[in-house]
């Protein structure tokens, strides 16, 4: 073959790797504005697998986003036999992890012999389902307001999958994915300066102290009933411990958003410690209250959680509950909720009680 001929073959292959770049670069910004519309991680990270295996050879997926105390990863995870998103953690010092190698060093991994490459990594590797280990990795840091705060992850079973062309578009996928994670941390700022809780979307506990002087107030001067109810998720620990900070995190949410079906537009409902809630029914006696925490009570038991096809989160609640006084003010009024609330606690958890019953408890 000619000098010319080989030169022309060259030129031509290199603008058709060019095009091809240029094509699938194009394709990854329409995705962008589908990112930017995301209204949470997980939803975010389902986009992402779903758009990226049009564009490269994908078995496994996940991103990687660094919690807030920055010392552990929280994933969330896809592999090529569901659609269903695996959540799980790891230390950010794992030595393990090609994940938390990618964010501590901020620079990206790709290889095709990830058994040659990073042998001490193989263990984050290996599917526990087929047995066969992952070959070909491409991870990419995700920046987030120009700090280093999440991963993309990327992996196929065969050798030699992915080119320069998958890394560029793994590059421009981060690129969106840490400006969509910060349209989501800007969100939440504007709704914890409003008042409502970022995690849960209920009244934050600042936000509560106000609405309740507003009750109270209320209540003195027209004689209105006005009950309070604090209720704990039960052994929220456990949960945390067992299945991650994340499905702890999905109870929470899942308790408020039922909880919330339940109650009227002049119902409030905010945090109340790190497992708890408070509830204050506007024109409601005790009995009253206590027919909505007892509707709360068996929804939550009716409603259990799926994490993954393998688990599914079965959790419960205990309540305590007290009516307003003329000479309450809120160190009272929680006073005796609470100890209510420890009195159900404390006799089998998953019940509802009033404020008569833990009085003759502790009398």
């Amino acid at each position: 073959m000619s000098t010319v001929v080989s030169n022309r073959i060259s030129k031509q292959s290199s603008t058709m790797v060019l095009a091809e770049r240029q094509i699938h670069l194009a394709r990854a910004a329409d995705i962008g504005r589908e990112l930017s519309c995301s209204p949470d991680i997980e939803t975010l990270s389902t986009l992402l697998k779903d758009n990226a295996v049009e564009h490269m050879p994908i078995d496994r997926f996940g991103l990687a986003v660094l919690a807030a105390e920055r010392q552990r990863l929280n994933f969330f995870w896809h592999d090529d036999t569901s659609n269903t998103v695996q959540q799980f953690t790891l230390p950010l010092n794992s030595e393990t992890s090609l994940a938390s190698l990618c964010l501590r060093s901020g620079a990206a991994v790709q290889s095709n012999d990830v058994a040659k490459d990073y042998v001490h990594h193989i263990q984050e590797n290996s599917d526990s389902k087929t047995q066969r280990i992952v070959s070909s990795v491409l991870y990419s840091p995700v920046f987030i307001d120009n700090e280093i705060g999440a991963v993309l992850v990327v992996q196929s079973k065969e050798s030699g999958a992915y080119s320069p062309v998958h890394q560029d578009i793994l590059e421009a996928l981060a690129v969106f994915t840490g400006l969509a994670l910060h349209t989501m941390q800007l969100k939440q700022d504007l709704e914890s300066a409003a008042g409502t809780d970022p995690l849960t979307g209920v009244f934050s506990h600042e936000r509560f102290l106000e609405l309740f002087s507003n009750e109270t107030d209320r209540s003195r001067r027209y004689g209105s009933e006005l009950s309070l109810v604090i209720f704990d998720v039960d052994n929220l620990e456990g949960v945390n411990k067992d299945h991650g900070r994340d499905s702890g995190d999905l109870v929470l949410k899942t308790a408020s958003s039922c909880g919330r079906r339940l109650l009227r537009t002049s119902d409030i409902l905010s945090r109340y410690g790190g497992a708890g809630f408070a509830l204050l029914l506007p024109n409601t006696g005790i009995e009253g209250a206590r027919v909505v925490a007892e509707r709360m009570r068996k929804l939550f038991t009716e409603t259990p959680i799926t994490v993954s096809e393998s688990l599914n989160i079965h959790y419960s609640a205990s309540f305590g509950l007290t009516s307003f006084t003329q000479t309450d003010c809120y160190e009272t009024i929680t006073k005796r909720a609470e100890k209510a609330l420890f009195y159900a606690k404390h006799t089998g958890r998953n019940k509802v009680a009033m404020e008569k019953a833990a009085m003759q408890q502790t009398a």
